[in-house]
């Protein structure tokens, strides 16, 4: 599984929304929560308070297909990682985009999970430090929690560890097993199995994925 977040701008908010409900190159587009007046609202609630940045999207491509159980774990986990109360929970939009199977075994389904950026109960602006290693970390221990095979990342070291500290219960054999595994193929030393790398995706891949936008939509949406 893969999650990745990004932060857009509040005066973006209506660009978003269109991209979201878009049907672009999926064969379907389809609202599980919420709908683009709630993005419009998380905008318009951070520009009258002067923030800069309305909305947390979260793209969610999982290596394999979720069941609904599994997809409500996935965005319950995300929500306790950056503390979403539960006002905001109320306000997320989730859509799932269905882009056409490449091939057997492949996963043709990825989510886009937008909150609001300013809690609008609390006024609280979602933490933004270390999101990449966060977003790591969510997406391996739910692939734990669901028997998918891990995918590395670029923090494997720190979500290896943080995992091992927050989450003391849950066996991280299969995710040793992975990183010792590429440790060994990229020929680094028995000791340093934490410390593998895995290099970014193909651009190609991440586009069938979900995980870049369309040409004409610029930072702050690429992710």
């Amino acid at each position: 599984m893969i999650i990745k977040s990004s932060r857009v701008q509040a005066r973006h908010g209506e660009q978003i929304a269109r991209y979201l409900e878009d049907q672009g190159e999926n064969e379907l587009v389809s609202w599980a929560l919420g709908d683009a007046e709630d993005i419009a609202l998380m905008s318009l609630i951070a520009q009258y308070s002067n923030k800069l940045f309305g909305v947390r999207h979260f793209v969610i491509a999982p290596g394999k297909d979720l069941s609904i159980f599994e997809l409500q774990t996935t965005v319950r986990d995300v929500y306790e990682e950056y503390d979403v109360t539960s006002l905001s929970q109320n306000q997320a939009c989730l859509v799932m985009h269905q882009k056409p199977r490449s091939r057997a075994g492949v996963c043709d389904v990825h989510f886009h999970l937008a909150v609001a950026e300013l809690d609008p109960g609390s006024g609280r602006v979602m933490c933004s430090r270390f999101t990449k290693m966060r977003d790591e970390k969510i997406a391996r221990i739910l692939e734990l929690k669901f028997g998918h095979p891990p995918i590395l990342g670029r923090f494997n070291r720190a979500v290896y560890n943080a995992i091992q500290r927050e989450q003391p219960d849950l066996d991280l054999t299969p995710f040793e097993g992975a990183l010792k595994s590429a440790a060994a193929a990229q020929g680094l030393p028995a000791k340093s199995w934490k410390d593998v790398k895995a290099f970014a995706p193909n651009i190609h891949a991440q586009k069938r994925q979900g995980m870049v936008m369309e040409q004409g939509l610029t930072p702050p949406f690429a992710i």
